[in-house]
């Protein structure tokens, strides 16, 4: 049997996709964190600010 897994991952959710040659299956996981500020006090990558 063959188990092929794909992942997928953001700031909001991660979603883990699992499929066999007869099942698939997809477990959904949500943030609970809040957005951040600029942690600098600039606007820099590190910072998610892409400005």
């Amino acid at each position: 049997m063959t188990m092929n897994a794909g992942v997928w991952i953001d700031h909001h959710k991660a979603v883990v996709a699992l499929f066999t040659d007869k099942d698939e299956d997809m477990l959904q996981i949500m943030s609970n964190r809040r957005a951040y500020a600029s942690i600098c006090g600039r606007n820099c990558l590190a910072c998610g600010d892409l400005q």
